[in-house]
C-alpha cells in the first residue's frame, strides 16, 4: 500500500510533530508501506529531514501560504482579505499540484496530520480530486490555531 503524506512538515528530527510524524513513518516503512509526502512548509521552518527518509520517501515541497493574516497590521479585516486571496489563488494552485504529484505517485491512502487553516482546506478536496480515502490526524484542536493566529470568526466558519 502506498500512502501519500500531505503535512506542514516532513518527517524531521528538530520539530516535535516532525518527530512524531518520523516515528510514523518508521513503523509504516518497516511494516511494508511504501510512502510519498507532499509537503507544504513556510520557508522560516528550516527541518531536518534524516537520511533514511530522503532514501525511502519521494518527496515534493511546496511553499504554504501564509496563515496567520490575522496578525498583521489590518486586524480582522486582514484576516478576512488574506484568507479570501489564499483560498482564491494560492490553494487552488497546490490543489493542482497535489493531483499532478499523486497522479505520478499513485496513493491508495491519504495520511494527512492538520494543525492550521492551509492543510485542513487542502486534504478533502485533494482526496476527492484523486478518488482516494483520507485520514486526518489531529495534533492540535483547530480552535487553538484559530486563537494563536487571530483568525477571524467568518473565516473560521468556512473552515
Amino acid at each position: 500500500m502506498r500512502i501519500l503524506l500531505i503535512s506542514d512538515l516532513p518527517p524531521c528530527s528538530n520539530h516535535t510533530s516532525g518527530l512524531l510524524i518520523n516515528c510514523l513513518c518508521d513503523y509504516l516503512l518497516d511494516n511494508g508501506y511504501e510512502i510519498s509526502a507532499f509537503i507544504i512548509k513556510t520557508d522560516e521552518v528550516k527541518v531536518e529531514i534524516p537520511p533514511d527518509k530522503l532514501a525511502r520517501i519521494d518527496f515534493e515541497l511546496v511553499r504554504k501560504p501564509r496563515e496567520n493574516w490575522g496578525t498583521w497590521k489590518l486586524g480582522r479585516l486582514g484576516s478576512v482579505l488574506g484568507d479570501m486571496f489564499v483560498s482564491a489563488f494560492q490553494l487552488p494552485r497546490i490543489r493542482e499540484r497535489i493531483a499532478a504529484f499523486a497522479a505520478e505517485q499513485r496513493p491508495d491512502l491519504i495520511w494527512a496530520p492538520v494543525q492550521g487553516q492551509v492543510i485542513t482546506r487542502l486534504v478533502r478536496p485533494a482526496a476527492e480530486s484523486i478518488h482516494v480515502p483520507y485520514v486526518v490526524q489531529v495534533f492540535d484542536p483547530i480552535n487553538w490555531w484559530f486563537q494563536a493566529n487571530a483568525v477571524d470568526s467568518w473565516t473560521q466558519k468556512k473552515i
